[in-house]
């Protein structure tokens, strides 16, 4: 006795050992597994599609839009926020090559680490204090962009004495240093690009007072980004 399962069966079936890949049904028609994905920190599922036509003599760029959508194209993958699928290939009326273009099966890489605190007012009246630690638990390794940004003002006016704020990795690399000597609030903020091995890491930003007085700091925040 023979069974046939349905397309969608199959897709789905198949999609359980191989997400989102991309494969000929036809000879100028393509099928693409089912697969969950994550787009701006929201899960969602792409269900699947069988039958879908390509282009002849062209190459065909397979993705899924913004909206969850799909799109074969032959101009190229999109510049704006999109979920590559695959290239394939067709001349003379046949399929001649996949191309697999699925990375992680995620949009947008740099949301994979994603902090952001802000917390209020402090005052340091000696030396440097913790504002804001962020922990990077067993990451990949990989190429991080880092942010911060923070108010910071002392209680006078000379240049003798100021408030700083330092963003270290790990408490030993420093990465971003500020200083401010007046009685007013200023912005304290920067970037940078950093390499991070794989493992547990953590990215602090730290004040002080220097030379006497009081060192105050608000709206302290860390952003930490994969990039590659």
């Amino acid at each position: 006795m023979s069974v046939t399962l349905a397309e969608d069966t199959i897709v789905g079936v198949a999609a359980v050992l191989q997400p989102g890949r991309v494969f000929r049904d036809g000879d100028l028609s393509i099928a693409v597994l089912r697969f969950n994905y994550e787009l701006d920190g929201v899960r969602q599922t792409y269900n699947g599609a069988v039958g879908q036509g390509i282009t002849n003599n062209s190459w065909n760029y397979i993705y899924l839009d913004y909206d969850g959508s799909l799109n074969i194209n032959t101009t190229g993958f999109p510049t704006t926020t999109h979920i590559r699928l695959a290239k394939v290939r067709a001349d003379s009326g046949a399929i001649t090559n996949i191309t697999d273009e699925r990375v992680l099966l995620a949009a947008g890489i740099d949301k994979e680490i994603n902090y952001i605190k802000s917390e209020g007012q402090s005052s340091n009246t000696s030396t440097w204090q913790e504002k804001v630690s962020l922990s990077l638990p067993s990451i990949p390794e990989g190429t991080y962009l880092i942010q911060w940004y923070a108010e910071i003002r002392h209680s006078n006016n000379t240049l003798s004495e100021y408030a700083a704020m330092r963003v270290q990795v790990n408490d030993l690399t420093e990465i971003g240093y500020s200083i401010w000597p007046y009685n007013g609030w200023e912005d304290a903020g920067g970037m940078n690009v950093y390499d991070i091995g794989a493992g547990s890491h953590t990215v602090d930003l730290d004040f002080e007072v220097s030379g006497g007085g009081t060192a105050y700091i608000r709206r302290a925040r860390l952003v930490v980004w994969r990039i590659a």
